[in-house]
């Protein structure tokens, strides 16, 4: 129970180090180009674990050459082609929409946990889900219920959450075997060079790095430190002893958490986002508590 509690933390911490980066990456100001700030932060986190891992003398797991092809294959699903994606469909549709979309990743991770883990669906569950996502939808939409406008880079953005997913999904799948901390340092690795060579293909990179300031530089660490090294690990560590059908659900706690640290930096939100806040816990609350009574009663009768 205190293993599960300890996961549950872990899971949570990655929640809210991913949302506080939408603060970092507004404080960037579109200077490094989204693209370049995703090549630097993942580069800076990749470089991080490596030299953790030169000064650490405890032996790891002897990795077997499959297990390191379906790592980098994670690396580019979870970190390449989830954040590509995004940047790529961000370039073409709202903010706004991309938020909403990726507010479906509870629902997909469900799908998938079901298709691959064999993860039986309850429909409490889909009840949860769906209180979760209007709970999303009126955060991001601050009450504008009609402000949704669909458009071509929705798909990249579906294929963002779709990637997300998938990867918390082969994680538990493929190598539930291999610690959070190798798992952390393979994927974001690997990752990483994918990111670099498709920014490179994209832009230039190297400039943008000469041009950074002191703040962006400093946001950039936080985002590398913090929002990738930290969070991909704690997220990892809660997948493997939890499963994705269960991590996942708490996934629309990210603009919970970003509305929440915004409050902290003297942005309030709209009386009708502090709603959909609400919302959210009880979509999330509901998901979780319902399965914990049914145990609780199958244990008195038992």
């Amino acid at each position: 129970m205190q293993s599960q509690s300890f996961a549950w933390l872990m899971v949570f911490s990655a929640v809210f180090l991913w949302g506080s980066n939408f603060h970092a990456i507004t404080g960037l100001n579109h200077s490094p180009t989204p693209l370049s700030a995703a090549t630097f932060r993942f580069l800076l986190a990749a470089a991080i674990l490596l030299l953790l891992r030169a000064f650490q003398r405890k032996p790891e797991s002897v990795l077997t050459f499959n297990q390191q092809i379906k790592l980098m294959i994670l690396g580019g699903i979870g970190v390449f082609i989830f954040n590509s994606a995004m940047f790529i469909g961000l370039t073409m549709t709202s903010a706004l929409n991309g938020a909403l979309i990726m507010g479906m990743t509870p629902a997909v991770g469900l799908i998938l946990s079901s298709l691959f883990l064999g993860s039986r669906i309850h429909q409490w569950q889909w009840l949860g889900l769906l209180v979760g996502f209007i709970g999303v939808y009126l955060v991001v939409t601050k009450g504008q219920l009609l402000a949704v406008q669909l458009s071509v880079g929705d798909s990249f953005i579906a294929i963002s959450c779709l990637s997300g997913c998938l990867f918390s999904v082969l994680v538990k799948r493929w190598l539930p075997e291999v610690p959070a901390g190798q798992l952390t340092r393979w994927t974001i690795t690997s990752g990483a060079l994918m990111i670099a060579v498709f920014a490179g293909f994209k832009e230039d990179v190297v400039s943008q790095a000469m041009q950074l300031n002191i703040q962006s530089g400093l946001l950039l660490v936080y985002m590398a430190v913090a929002g990738t090294v930290v969070a991909y690990y704690c997220w990892l560590y809660g997948n493997l002893n939890l499963g994705p059908e269960k991590t996942t659900l708490v996934f629309n706690m990210v603009p919970v958490c970003t509305l929440l640290i915004g409050i902290g930096l003297g942005q309030y939100p709209a009386p009708v986002q502090v709603l959909g806040m609400v919302t959210v816990l009880v979509g999330m609350l509901f998901t979780s508590l319902v399965p914990f009574i049914r145990q609780k009663r199958q244990s008195a009768f038992s």
